[in-house]
Order: structure tokens, then sequence, then C-alpha cells
């Protein structure tokens, strides 16, 4: 944690802003730390923060925020501030659900036109299924693998990418495969959560109802859960499954019968591309995760 009492700098930019002389935050942290050091940040800014400040507009940092039950007059957004004019614009608090939705109407508003042409270059490249990562990728917030089953109507609203939302019917209309691969896996969920391919079937009944569901086969499997020689030999395998979406790519190739040049993977994680792409399968990253963006919708590599 750093604190700023004048001038902050954002990361990604590094400009420096003249803000106004009271105590800002600007959080750098890892969702994964410890529910005791998330009360005691939380115990720091009611005292001690009269605002707190999301650096790089970052949907992570909001997840943050709202894991400590933030209240809406501590939660400000850099992307408030001109990086050309180093001023703050349009000064105003919001809470983190609204500044998602904010987000995605300005930057993940994509037309029927674009669609249709990422579907026209897909086809001209021979391929003929796609496969999406879930976790900030179809989704806007990542799920890490599982939620309470209380907490499901939170996590499911606001909480799909605009262009997944159109480009899957326009997938399926074009007679393409889509399936989904993700790391989310219900193998030792606690008792009172939803995991792995029911998190994802819950996550396309709300968006989509039951309209697509039997036509997207779902592989979800954590790796690192298969490492001892009982667990992948349970899953089919030979040795351990390796640390990358090899082996979901494999079996919904073999589901839709098809080689792999001709499916695709979108994915925001960098390890999972490199690795498909060695398997020969043509790949999309998605660049910022926070969700699939028009942006993202290029040639595949």
């Amino acid at each position: 944690i750093r604190v700023s009492t004048k001038r902050i700098c954002l990361p990604s930019s590094c400009h420096p802003f003249s803000l106004a002389p009271f105590p800002l935050l600007l959080l750098q942290f890892n969702l994964s730390s410890s529910k005791i050091l998330l009360v005691a940040l939380k115990i720091f800014l009611s005292l001690l923060a009269p605002a707190f400040c999301v650096h790089s507009a970052g949907v992570h940092e909001l997840r943050l925020a709202e894991e400590i039950s933030l209240a809406p007059e501590k939660v400000l957004s850099l992307d408030q501030i001109s990086p050309q004019q180093g001023t703050l614009q349009a000064f105003k608090f919001i809470t983190p659900t609204k500044f998602i939705q904010k987000r995605l109407r300005t930057m993940a508003a994509v037309d029927d036109v674009t669609i249709q042409r990422f579907v026209a270059m897909l086809e001209s490249k021979g391929i003929k299924a796609v496969v999406f990562d879930f976790d900030c990728t179809i989704t806007i917030k990542h799920s890490s693998g599982r939620q309470r089953i209380e907490k499901m109507p939170s996590y499911l609203e606001d909480n799909i990418s605009p262009v997944f939302h159109k480009l899957l019917p326009a997938l399926l209309g074009a007679s393409f495969k889509v399936g989904v691969a993700t790391f989310a896996d219900s193998y030792r969920a606690p008792a009172g959560y939803v995991a792995g391919e029911a998190l994802v079937r819950q996550h396309f009944k709300h968006y989509f109802q039951d309209e697509f569901t039997a036509q997207v086969p779902v592989v979800a499997a954590y790796p690192e859960n298969y490492q001892e020689e009982v667990h992948w030999r349970a899953r089919g395998l030979s040795g351990p499954m390796p640390n990358s979406k090899e082996y979901h790519l494999r079996l919904l190739a073999q589901q839709f019968g098809l080689e792999a040049p001709q499916v695709a993977l979108v994915d925001d994680d960098k390890n999972n591309i490199l690795s498909a792409k060695q398997d020969r399968h043509p790949t999309v990253l998605v660049r910022a995760r926070n969700g699939l963006m028009p942006s993202d919708l290029v040639e595949p590599q």
C-alpha cells in the first residue's frame, strides 16, 4: 500500500496528478491475501482515509473494495483523471458496481457489424470451433473457481462480457462449435459452494436461459488438482495434467471431431495462449483481463 497526500502516480502511465490535499490510497494488493489482512485494511481505511483511490481502471481492484465492504463515498476511480491534462474531471465518488457498469457501457459496447466481421474472419481461416476461457474472458469478475450459493445472485449481476453476450449466438448461428475450457473445478469444493462446470452452467442459464446450454460443452479442471497419480488416472490421463489448457482443448477437439488448427482458444492467460499455439491452435488473447473486449476481436494468431 502506498499513501500520498498531494500527488499520485498511475503505474500504467506514470503521469503525476495533482489532487486535493487529503490522503488518498493507491492499492496494489493481492486478492489471495488472508481475511485477517483484509479486515486490518478495512479498519485502517475507516480510521485514516477519507477516500479510496483505485488505480489503473482495474475491476480486480474493485473486487477488493467490494470484498472489504468499502462505503460508496470512499471509492474513487482514477479513470476519472485525464492523463493528458493531469487534472480531475467529473470528480465524483462511485460504487464499484456502478463503475463496472460504466466501464462496460463505454469500453465494451460492440455493434453487430464488428461481430459479423470477426465471425467471417474465423471462417476464412478455416476455424470451425471456438473455445472460451471462463473467468475474465466470458465474465468480468473472477470467480476464484467457486462461489457460495447465497452469493451467486450478486456474482452473476453484470458479470458477462457484452462482446461474448453477442458473439456466442452469432457463432452458433453460423454453425460454429463452441466450448468452455476453465480452471474452475468442483474437485475439493466445500459444501455450500457452486463450482466447476455447475458454476459455468448457472452463469449461462442466467444470461442465455436454456437456449445454448446443450450446445456448449464445458471442460472444468484445475491442473494442480491432478498431479498425483490417483487423480490424473481418474481423468483418463497417462501422467500429470499439464499446467495449461492442453488437456481441455484436446478433449473438446475430440468431442467436436476436429483437428487442432480448426479449434481456436480465446483466453486471458498468456501461458495458456502460448501452450495452445505450440499445439497448433489459433489463439486470441484477452488483453485487459476484464472480459472479452471489442479490441480483442482481431485475427487469431
